[in-house]
């Protein structure tokens, strides 16, 4: 049972750091596509030919609609139900986790797909389970997220 809790923190965890990294990244783009329409779109009015560079543009938004789209489901599955009390514990301990990774510098994209590795091949040596057990504030806390998914 506690390899189930074990899975489940970490799940939440991934999921939870998964969509503080996901989100900035989906709003920073989407707001390019809204100004290159809008831009191309006035285009439009100076000559037809721009018509070709917005028709790129639309395909290139619906494309990502969808991925976005498909992203947010996986996020979604990822995700473990979660009381509110286990949602609180999970943001402070991403909290902490994304701290420690600032202080020794680890990108946060490499850190996502080390949680990847963890979520596709469950281990209690996982980085979670390394990182916490080498900083003295994140194993406490990870051990309670544990305990709550019991």
């Amino acid at each position: 049972m506690k390899t189930n809790a074990l899975f489940l923190a970490i799940r939440a965890i991934s999921a939870e750091f998964a969509r503080r990294l996901f989100l900035p990244i989906v709003i920073t783009i989407a707001a390019t596509l809204l100004v290159a329409l809008i831009l191309v779109g006035w285009l439009t009015t100076v000559s037809g030919w721009w018509w070709l560079l917005l028709i790129v543009i639309i395909s290139a938004t619906i494309i990502f609609a969808g991925i976005v789209g498909v992203a947010m489901i996986a996020l979604t599955v990822l995700r473990p139900a979660q009381n509110k009390q286990q949602r609180v514990a999970i943001r402070e301990f991403v909290d902490k986790l994304q701290e420690v990774s600032e202080t020794v510098q680890t990108p946060k994209l490499f850190l996502f797909f080390r949680l990847i590795k963890d979520v596709i091949f469950p281990s209690d040596r996982g980085l979670i389970s390394q990182v916490s057990s080498h900083v003295t504030t994140l194993r406490p806390d990870f051990n309670a997220i544990i305990a709550l998914f019991k």
